[in-house]
């Protein structure tokens, strides 16, 4: 059966502003409310000391800059803690992005940030499933962090996250005007009409392309989600995880949809350096780009969604090796 658009809320491709969030939200029950102060913002308040906001990018009014919040501060002396906890977090979910900041001389400050993009506009599924996974998301942060850093939180026993279904529209399969499922064929297509055209991997599995010299791969995963990987291979010891952390950790406080993490390197079993007397780990850079695909893209916003992750790998390996060892992995045309 296929849906029929509510009455006020738009099945076509349309701008996005804070009330017409709000309005979403209130449609489908999530809780978010204007919050006060002077400029513009919806919160939702996931326990009494952790609250998501949202607000519109002042540089750019088609993104909305979603930015989880805690009022309790880190002890100084829990810093490797920290950097553990947040490089695992980064490596294994897409959103929010994790970072933290020093608060004086003694404390550190957790925080969070994301972004709905909406270049293109959002019909009301669209914005519906952005909605949800953004305060989903925040809520499991929130969770997550609390659990390894109690004090982040005073207000023990407040309400946990919840979960929400959102309504969504029937999609019709190569309609460019509408949203349309997110396949391997059509994404492998649509970079192909983008110029990535040596790619590698089966037809209707992950795509692999060295893109500037960088290896990319595109992948679909059960969110779904179209999820774009870039990964900078230096093999430095695992000695030099500190270094690499906080560098990505000061690339990830100015990025809006990307996040990036250290990814351990262990010896394969039976080569040369798993026989050594101590085998050696080594550490390499990985940046994330996804976008939910659960209500389709239309052909634009697949276009624009591949062309912010491009960017964004592209510049954050280029700008994070150059902090690290003075060269980019990244060759730029002339």
């Amino acid at each position: 059966m296929t849906a029929s658009p509510r009455p006020g809320f738009p099945d076509a491709l349309a701008p996005v502003d804070l009330p017409r969030v709000y309005s979403c939200a209130q449609e489908i029950g999530l809780p978010l409310h204007w919050a006060d102060g002077p400029q513009p913002q919806l919160v939702y308040q996931h326990t009494s000391h952790c609250r998501l906001t949202l607000s519109l990018n002042p540089d750019n009014p088609a993104v909305i800059n979603c930015r989880l919040e805690f009022d309790g501060p880190i002890a100084f002396f829990a810093i490797d803690d920290l950097a553990q906890a947040l490089n695992e977090w980064n490596h294994d979910c897409f959103t929010p992005t994790m970072v933290f900041e020093h608060s004086g001389l003694e404390n550190l400050t957790l925080s969070g940030h994301g972004a709905i993009v909406s270049h293109q506009g959002l019909t009301t599924a669209q914005l519906e499933s952005c909605l949800i996974r953004a305060l989903s998301n925040a809520g499991a942060a929130f969770d997550f962090f609390i659990e390894h850093f109690p004090e982040l939180d005073h207000a023990p026993g407040s309400a946990a996250h919840t979960s929400w279904a959102g309504w969504a529209p029937e999609l019709t399969e190569g309609d460019s005007e509408r949203p349309a499922p997110v396949s391997y064929p059509r994404l492998r297509e649509r970079l192909r009409q983008m110029g990535v055209v040596n790619q590698h991997g089966l037809e209707d599995g992950p795509v692999l392309a060295w893109i500037n010299e960088v290896l990319v791969s595109f992948a679909i995963d059960s969110g779904p989600s179209v999820v774009i990987n870039g990964r900078w291979e230096p093999q430095l010891p695992a000695a030099e995880f500190s270094k690499l952390f906080l560098t990505c950790n000061d690339w990830n406080r100015t990025t809006e949809a990307s996040s990036a993490f250290c990814h351990l390197n262990s010896p394969e079993p039976g080569s040369a350096d798993a026989a050594a007397a101590e085998p050696e780990s080594t550490v390499d850079v990985h940046i994330d780009y996804s976008v939910v695909t659960a209500e389709g893209l239309t052909d634009a916003q697949l276009t624009q969604h591949i062309g912010i992750g491009l960017h964004n790998i592209l510049y954050g390996l280029d700008s994070i090796a150059r902090d690290v060892v003075g060269v980019s992995p990244v060759k730029w045309p002339h």
